[in-house]
């Protein structure tokens, strides 16, 4: 069971999963996505090899007509988890931090649903990042955009564990205090062979 918006996406890349919009009411048992490496008694050695997602081919093709053309490379750049995470304030970056990376040498992507009423202000004073917001609709979205960038800059959010399991370049901006899938004192993953960390 997982949020609706991602539901097509697994559904798609997890054909012998099956999925289910609530618990059963006769489940034998009932396990967190998140504490499955526990329950499975996961350690760093055993930790399986990424599967290799992709992008459903239709939707990455209308993805990269709406794109169009580039002589430069694609950044996405995510500065903004959820705002409902309890973390939220140690994760997400005020948009303004990131201006001055945005040089011309890059075609310069903020993808990000649900954009806030101060990163909208913000966002009307530059003209170098694209912005694509309500035409994201769910997570096959997600996975065609990534399909089509050259690199993703995100801080932790589900958008590096996607790009991870795409086997897409990406570097994840982490807060001092991170959350356990990160690890300590290192700038790999052991779940994603292309992801960067900076910490």
């Amino acid at each position: 069971m997982v949020q609706p918006e991602l539901a097509p996406l697994i559904r798609r890349v997890m054909p012998g999963v099956q999925m289910v919009e609530a618990p059963p009411a006769n489940a034998t048992l009932q396990c967190p996505l998140m504490s499955l490496p526990r329950a499975l008694a996961t350690e760093l050695g055993t930790i399986p090899p990424a599967p290799a997602w992709r992008a459903e081919e239709t939707r990455r093709a209308m993805w990269r007509a709406r794109l169009g053309a580039s002589d430069r490379p694609r950044i996405w750049f995510a500065w903004r988890g959820s705002a409902g995470h309890t973390n939220d304030r140690n994760q997400s970056l005020p948009i303004q931090s990131v201006f001055s990376i945005l040089d011309g040498s890059a075609a310069w992507f903020g993808i990000e649903k649900g954009l806030l009423a101060a990163d909208q202000g913000a966002l009307s004073a530059t003209p170098k990042l694209r912005i694509f917001d309500s035409e994201i609709d769910e997570f096959e979205d997600t996975a065609s955009l990534i399909a089509e960038m050259d690199l993703i800059i995100t801080v932790d959010t589900s958008l590096a564990h996607l790009a991870g399991s795409m086997g897409r370049d990406c570097w994840v901006l982490l807060p001092f205090n991170p959350d356990w899938r990160w690890l300590l004192d290192r700038e790999d993953s052991p779940w994603h062979a292309s992801i960067r960390l900076f910490r």
